[in-house]
């Protein structure tokens, strides 16, 4: 059985592997101050033939990020699988997707295939909290307020 919420501890060794990871891939420094927020695109559903259609997801909403950054300070990162092949789906054009290119976050944290997306909230210290699944902007928002608080 999986479940869709878990809450965990990064040793210091593996917390600092995924914070090189996410500076090398994103090609910004994190910032130890600040919590991570993680949204992650997995490659489920794959692509259908014919969809010109945009996602009606509402964490690409542009109060999405405005108000998770009320909540604390926050370094917010946009990751996928690199099997993902409908990344214009996912409002490429706007939102800055970043491979997943050596599966770092599906090994660590994602190991099952569930469909869409993923969030993950990272404290300083390591603490985790993932949800799987499908899930909203005010999913994203109440945990953080409950968790970064």
């Amino acid at each position: 059985m999986i479940k869709r919420q878990h809450f965990g501890q990064l040793d210091p060794e593996s917390f600092s592997k995924l914070k090189t990871y996410l500076s090398e891939i994103s090609q910004t420094e994190i910032d130890s101050t600040q919590n991570i927020v993680v949204n992650y695109l997995t490659a489920f559903p794959e692509k259908e033939a014919g969809t010109d259609l945009r996602s009606k997801w509402d964490i690409f909403d542009k109060n999405y990020l405005k108000e998770l950054h009320k909540v604390a300070e926050i370094n917010q990162f946009w990751i996928h699988s690199p099997e993902v092949d409908n990344l214009e789906y996912y409002y490429q054009n706007k939102i800055d997707w970043i491979a997943d290119k050596d599966d770092l976050f599906k090994n660590m944290f994602f190991p099952y295939s569930v469909r869409y997306g993923n969030f993950i909230l990272i404290k300083q210290d390591g603490k985790y909290y993932y949800y799987l699944g499908e899930h909203s902007k005010r999913d994203i928002w109440k945990k953080s307020e409950k968790y970064f608080k």
